[in-house]
C-alpha cells in the first residue's frame, strides 16, 4: 500500500478515541465534516490536488481505497 505516512497519521488522530487503522480494507467512518477536514489536509498540507468530484465517501471509506485513488492519480506513499 502506498498511502502516504502522514496521512495515516493524520486519519488516525481524527478517528480518536477509535483505534488506530488495523488494515487497508477497514471502514474509516468518516462523516461529512471529516471529509472537510480531509480534503483541506490533502490539498493544503500535503499539496495534493484532488478534484472535486473525487471527494467522495467511496473514495475515502478505506485506506485501500485511498490508494487507489492516489495510484490512479500518480502518487506514491512519499507524497510524489
Amino acid at each position: 500500500m502506498a498511502v502516504p505516512a502522514q496521512l495515516v497519521e493524520f486519519l488516525n488522530k481524527a478517528r480518536e478515541p477509535r483505534p488506530p487503522i488495523s488494515g487497508p480494507d477497514e471502514l474509516l467512518h468518516i462523516d461529512s465534516l471529516g471529509m472537510i477536514r480531509l480534503m483541506a489536509f490533502i490539498q493544503e498540507d500535503m499539496g495534493i490536488h484532488i478534484d472535486d468530484d473525487e471527494f467522495t465517501l467511496d473514495n475515502f471509506a478505506t485506506l485501500g481505497a485511498i490508494d487507489k485513488l492516489l495510484q490512479n492519480k500518480g502518487i506514491s506513499g512519499d507524497g510524489k
